[in-house]
């Protein structure tokens, strides 16, 4: 038992960088093994396709042929595999798609390019047109909820659920994050130096677990590597961030999960995308930061199948 409790805490510590990192450069034996282990775990492979500005690299699993889609979509400066630990919950009876968004993990990714929620969303409607997939329940992470909120109001016909977990995109109560940025002018989500990154984990999570000091500085290497594109790609996305109109104008059945104590977009913003979202439930996790799909898998999946369960007429 404390050796799978070992386990489980590397693999949190390994995501959670991920979570900021996005990087796929980082290929040590531990990473790789650690992350196909999860994987495999869940029945996920890698797979990629090409859109018109470049290619994006997926994960996808192998259900039944009547099995339902399920779209994830991660969040800023983030990784496919932050939805690995929620995926294993879900990949018996689903078909899980888990892209790297444009400018992301192994995704194309170029400093000339855009990435406002709008031109994500084309993007990512582009890539399901690739595969072939005209209907998908669809969930997304942070400014990863921005990004879906934005693609269910513009394509109602394809959304038939929608899964919002500490979503961007609402307005409310300024969190910590937002007063520092008001007063001081600092993002933490920008990585400089190593100490701005070992400070960014205790952004994510209100209790990160230990990670051990030589990968955190390799991770730390690389998020800085990222710093020039995570600022423009920050940039961007916030130029359209206020999405409360188009989040009202949502039809579909709607879940919105969120931590108490998320410190990058507070709680009180998951009362007010509930508000404009006509047909949808909010539930907090207590004692849970910003990412509840690293921090609380389980709780987070449970609430999920009930949700799909009660909206299985759908």
């Amino acid at each position: 038992m404390t050796s799978i409790l070992k386990h489980s805490r590397f693999i949190i510590s390994l995501l959670l960088i991920l979570l900021f990192v996005g990087c796929s450069s980082f290929r040590t034996f531990y990473y790789k093994k650690a992350i196909n282990f999860e994987r495999s775990r869940a029945d996920l492979t890698l797979e990629k396709v090409s859109i018109s500005e470049g290619e994006i690299v997926y994960l996808r699993n192998n259900p039944s042929d009547q099995a339902e889609t399920i779209l994830m979509v991660h969040g800023f400066g983030a990784d496919k595999d932050n939805w690995i630990l929620l995926a294993r919950s879900l990949y018996q009876t689903y078909q899980l798609i888990i892209p790297d968004l444009p400018g992301h993990g192994e995704s194309f990714k170029s400093m000339t390019a855009n990435y406002s929620i709008n031109n994500q969303v084309r993007r990512l409607h582009e890539f399901l047109n690739k595969l072939g997939l005209s209907t998908v329940h669809i969930m997304g992470h942070s400014m990863g909820g921005s990004i879906v909120s934005q693609f269910t109001s513009q394509y109602p016909q394809i959304v038939k659920s929608l899964v919002l977990v500490c979503s961007g995109g609402g307005h409310g109560t300024k969190s910590e994050f937002d007063i520092l940025r008001e007063q001081k002018g600092e993002n933490p989500l920008i990585v400089n130096t190593y100490e701005d990154f070992k400070e960014i984990i205790h952004w994510a999570m209100e209790k990160p677990p230990y990670i051990p000091g030589p990968v955190l500085k390799v991770m730390a290497k690389q998020k800085i590597a990222r710093a020039e594109i995570d600022n423009k790609i920050f940039q961007e996305v916030h130029i359209d961030e206020s999405l409360t109109p188009v989040m009202s104008a949502i039809q579909a059945p709607t879940l919105i999960i969120w931590g108490q104590k998320d410190r990058l977009i507070h709680v009180d913003r998951g009362a007010v995308i509930q508000k404009a979202i006509p047909n949808s439930k909010f539930v907090v996790l207590k004692d849970i930061g910003h990412s509840p799909i690293l921090e609380a898998p389980k709780k987070t999946s449970e609430l999920i199948i009930d949700f799909y369960q009660t909206n299985k007429s759908l």
